[in-house]
């Protein structure tokens, strides 16, 4: 008597399989009185239930696309306070689900199977069709119509086929919803008054026995209220999240702009970072200065186009601190044996790393360091030195250094102050979660929606089902796969970062970051618990002093190193033309590297006819079809640049004498390591979300201790990823301006019908989509703290004109400076053209549609209700090579104070992206698995940073090489023993790419797809091969 209503929601599957459907018809079946809602698979399960036929649709499967609905019109209840003392018209209260919502309404379809009604007078059901569209595309027979809404002759039990709570459906949509709820408020105002206790009488009618029977695992079970657990309770953060008693104590330095007004970011790395054996560049490579000068344009870009937008900030560390750790996590793509977390902490130069062994998964370790061992931090000290010259606005930064002594201003500058801070980043995780992490967040969806883990694994291994055997023994085969082929790949990877840069490419400006202990934290954790959780305490003094002499450092950087702009702002290396010109001589013209699929073409198309059959079926919607593009290569073996953690710090004390030549030699010798591919791709194919994450397994000390543990086979980082990816897959950052609108009031619709290119959009939302982190917009204090949390989802590409034209032309001919001129307005209107085709298309526009809808569902399982919205609805972006359809989709979280959501919740609810995968998520996955067969490594995953104060910025890890030393014992590392190899390095690189397969794709298309994606790629390497001599391993 609790229940208000019941909404039996969307599928997948089918209404008569006890996997698809659960308890759902048993909640038909126990509640004539009740109203009930059913959306798609709902709707069919009413269908089925009182016995109307549920077929495959007329018009095929039809998602993400959009139909006109007819409908009858019914008298509202509110036509019955006309009436007061009408007991029969308060006994048979209807529901007008389309009350003022007009004829021929436009809807969102996502369904491939409909309910049938009987023809003719002979057969009559207790259920009877309400709406109706025509088919897609309209048939001859007029008849064919495909039911979009029915409702029970007596109960209070109504069905839609079409999805309300689309995006697509707009303002119709949730007038359908709202409908309904009023109908409940109102149904039980009457039932109240007629004082009737409907739960004595018969679950049902006359004649209306369902001839379906019930699943046997529903029955017998008739309390559908439940007992709700009280997550809050376990969620609940331990201890306060202060600076009193955080574990860190963060310390930020912005180096004057005239020090280092001709520092690079890729000139950075390359002193300080690049012969770490671990180390990291969050790349905006797209990133450049503003075309004007002025404070106001460079803060505050409006017009500029949103991939400048997104690439505003560049970080970049190693793993030299003395607070650095390295986390490895081994998944369930990994033989159970070799399962878990591996912790490997900083090490001296004389001495091995310290390795802990621990059990559990990357996210719960992550999600207990960061919350509940009191790793966020509220406050950071910004600090100054005596020979700083700032504004006087900023005369206030926290610490002043006069020569060894520290001296502490009486107040503290906290991240709310007028004075924050233009980014969120503040040292702390970074690294990669694979593809496969999935099995750890699908495990914390099915937690959080109450279902019993013990109870799917159970009937997985007693093979209930054909489908449970197929995928129990997929997972055996993938934990073989792993261990064969990836063994130094690691299911996710993160660097403790307590050492990092940040430039800010708008501004042209450096910030130097460091981590300290609590010294509170530190002794209370001692004192209380008897053992030192923190083996190392690194104090204040010791970080500013470090800050200061990267600061003096990074000035000093010689005009040698120095890199060139390119006219369209991005940095690339310059190597010196004598010595790149003699190598270049002893290099001979290189053959084509040859990539092989994983699965070849045939296989391919025959995945996507698989594909058609499951989304026919129902089954799924979309499916994110990928490969893998692999190719073994060698590099001619470089000087050692991996054998310590060596920087500009220990070679500043030294004679100038060679520097010139030194320099080069190291930076020709950089080519031959993964970095130079990096290099290439990043001015080849620059991406707002670009990076490079090197995992080298340790210390020179360490070499030793890793040698032994590859004879022993137990798995070890060792992996380079070279990234150049165009698409965010999360980012959480502050919001200040929460609190001035209100997130409860229903989104706007104009025209979202009519242009769905621009929905929602907020004119004063364009100056926050920066790069791995948001400006913000203001600068007033909090009134309260909340988190933003964006996705940007990409579904939909098309080459370039240049492109296409570079494909299809013969040798060029030359032209003369008019012809010239007019052969560019052609070829970008013609590239316009294509971007125009991009955004119009059917297909790319359901296949983004649907991703958003899914990301909406994603963020509302952690985000405050009613705040998820989708500020701009399938924009195109233009980068280098292609054009994409891109979506940003947005919610809020609570302070971690407030609220038992963090940033970790946040990817537990939504990793892996929707966009690699498909929807449903869950669903589509599992039938990927029996196709792909292989593990994707990091690729389709995500990489980006998870800060110490809450927020975060992680991409979708697309576009990108993984290179890993091959498995060969003759070619792995260093190892010189075959004579044809010697002098060589061998890695195995893999290029992933892929495509959404919907109902309206062509398997000729959608491969060429996955070839273009892969292209620009590939050319990079193509390119670094004939730069510096890499062959392919025969």
């Amino acid at each position: 008597q609790d229940i208000d209503c019941i909404v039996i929601s969307p599928g997948p599957g089918r209404p008569e399989c006890v996997d698809d459907i659960g308890i759902c018809l048993e909640a038909i079946a126990h509640n004539p009185e009740i109203p009930i809602l059913g959306v798609c698979l709902g709707h069919q399960a009413l269908g089925y239930y009182y016995n109307a036929s549920v077929i495959l649709s007329p018009d095929g499967p039809i998602h993400g696309q959009l139909s006109g609905v007819h409908y009858n019109a019914i008298d509202h209840f509110d036509d019955l306070h006309q009436h007061p003392k009408d007991e029969n018209k308060e006994k048979n209260i209807k529901c007008n689900l389309f009350h003022g919502i007009p004829q021929q309404f436009d809807v969102v379809r996502y369904h491939s199977l409909a309910v049938e009604f009987p023809r003719g007078d002979n057969v009559e059901l207790n259920i009877e069709p309400i709406a109706w569209c025509d088919t897609l595309p309209p048939m001859d027979d007029k008849e064919k119509q495909v039911c979009m809404a029915l409702q029970h002759k007596q109960y209070p039990h109504y069905g839609v086929q079409f999805h309300p709570e689309s995006i697509g459906s707009g303002e119709n949509g949730y007038k359908v919803l709202e409908n309904f709820c009023d109908f409940v408020s109102e149904y039980w105002k009457i039932r109240r008054r007629s004082n009737r206790n409907f739960y004595d009488e018969t679950n049902q009618m006359d004649g209306d026995i369902c001839t379906n029977t019930l699943p046997v695992a529903a029955q017998g079970k008739t309390d559908l209220t439940g007992t709700k657990e009280d997550e809050k309770g376990k969620k609940q953060i331990n201890g306060q999240t202060t600076e009193k008693n955080s574990r860190y104590h963060v310390l930020i330095h912005k180096i004057p702009p005239a020090k280092t007004i001709s520092v690079s970011p890729e000139q950075v790395y390359e002193a300080f970072f690049m012969t770490h054996s671990n180390s990291f560049w969050l790349d905006s490579s797209t990133g450049c200065l503003p075309s004007s000068t002025s404070s106001s344009s460079q803060t505050s870009p409006n017009n500029e186009c949103p991939i400048k937008l997104n690439s505003r900030f560049s970080i970049m560390g190693g793993d030299d601190g003395p607070l650095s750790r390295r986390i490895e996590y081994y998944g369930e793509d990994f033989p159970s044996e070799e399962r878990g977390l591996r912790i490997i902490s900083a090490a001296d130069n004389d001495a091995a790393e310290k390795v802990d062994r621990i059990e559990g998964d990357v996210l719960s370790y992550l999600r207990k360091r960061i919350v509940k061992e009191a790793e966020l931090i509220d406050f950071v000290d910004l600090v100054d030195f005596g020979n700083d010259e700032h504004d006087d606005d900023k005369a206030g930064w926290g610490l002043k250094v006069h020569s060894d002594r520290l001296e502490e201003f009486p107040r503290e500058i906290t991240e709310s102050s007028s004075m924050t801070l233009p980014f969120e980043y503040r040292g702390g995780y970074v690294g990669y979660l694979g593809y496969e992490v999935r099995h750890d967040t699908r495990r914390y969806i099915m937690e959080q929606e109450q279902q019993r883990v013990e109870k799917t694994e159970e009937a997985m291994k007693t093979g209930n089902g054909s489908k449970s055997k197929r995928k129990n023994a997929n997972r055996e085969k993938r934990g073989t796969l792993q261990s064969n082929s990836k063994k130094h790949t690691p299911t996710a990877a993160f660097l403790f970062a307590d050492r990092s840069v940040l430039y800010d490419h708008w501004m042209n400006e450096w910030y130097v970051i460091g981590v300290a202990s609590t010294e509170d934290y530190f002794h209370h954790i001692v004192t209380n618990n008897g053992e030192e959780k923190e083996n190392v305490f690194v104090k204040k003094e010791d970080v500013t002093l470090w800050i200061e002499k990267m600061a003096a450092s990074m000035s000093k950087l010689s005009v040698s190193h120095s890199s060139v702009e390119s006219s369209d702002g991005l940095y690339a290396s310059a190597i010196s033309e004598k010595n790149d010109s003699v190598a270049r001589k002893k290099i001979a013209k290189r053959d084509t590297i040859n990539f092989v699929p994983n699965r070849p073409k045939h296989q391919y198309q025959a995945d996507i006819t698989r594909c058609h059959e499951e989304i026919r079926n129902g089954e799924t919607y979309e499916l994110c079809v990928t490969n893998q593009l692999e190719a073994s290569l060698m590099i001619p073996a470089s000087v050692s640049l991996f054998h310590g953690n060596h920087s500009c710090f220990q070679e500043e004390d030294k004679e100038d004498d060679d520097s010139f030549t030194n320099s080069n030699t190291l930076k020709y010798d950089m080519e031959r390591t993964p970095y130079g591919l990096y290099k290439i791709l990043r001015e080849r194919n620059p991406a707002p979300f670009a990076a490079f994450l090197k995992l080298n397994g340790g210390s020179k000390a360490n070499k030793e201790n890793n040698e032994q543990q590859r004879r022993e086979d137990v798995p070890t980082a060792n992996v380079s990823i070279c990234c150049s990816s165009p698409e965010r897959f999360l980012s959480v950052k502050k919001d200040s301006t929460f609190s001035a609108r209100s997130a409860f009031e229903r989104p706007r619709f104009s025209n979202i019908i009519e242009n769905l290119q621009e929905c929602v959009t907020d004119e004063k939302d364009t100056t926050q989509r920066n790069s791995y982190d948001y400006s913000l917009s203001t600068a007033a204090p909090f009134s309260a703290k909340y988190y933003q949390v964006e996705s940007k989802p990409i579904k939909g590409t098309a080459a370039r004109y240049f492109l296409t034209k570079q494909q299809n032309s013969a040798v060029p001919t030359s032209k003369n400076s008019s012809s010239s001129m007019e052969e560019e307005d052609e070829e970008k209107r013609e590239d316009q053209r294509i971007a125009n085709g991009l955004r119009e298309s059917v297909k790319n526009r359901a296949e983004n549609l649907m991703i958003v809808d899914l990301l909406r569902n994603d963020l509302s399982r952690v985000c405050k209700i009613g705040s998820v919205h989708v500020p701009r609805l399938m924009h195109i972006e233009s980068f280098a090579t292609v054009h994409q359809m891109v979506s940003t989709i947005r919610g809020t979280l609570e302070s971690h104070e407030n609220d038992t959501n963090n940033a970790i919740d946040v990817i537990s609810a939504c990793f892996p992206g929707g966009s690699m995968t498909g929807a449903p998520k869950l669903r589509t996955m599992d039938i990927l698995d029996e196709m792909e067969g292989v593990t994707r490594g990091p690729y389709s995953g995500s990489l980006g940073y998870i800060s110490l104060n809450g927020c975060m910025d992680m991409n979708i890890i697309i576009r990108t090489a993984v290179l890993t030393p091959c498995q060969d014992s003759r070619l792995s590392g260093n190892v010189k023993t075959n004579e044809n190899n010697e002098g060589h390095t061998c890695w195995q690189t893999s290029i992933g790419a892929g495509g959404a397969i919907t109902a309206l794709s062509e398997s000729d298309d959608e491969y060429e797809e996955m070839l273009l994606k892969a292209k620009a790629v590939k050319n990079a390497i193509q390119e670094w091969a004939n730069q510096v001599g890499v062959l392919q391993c025969k």
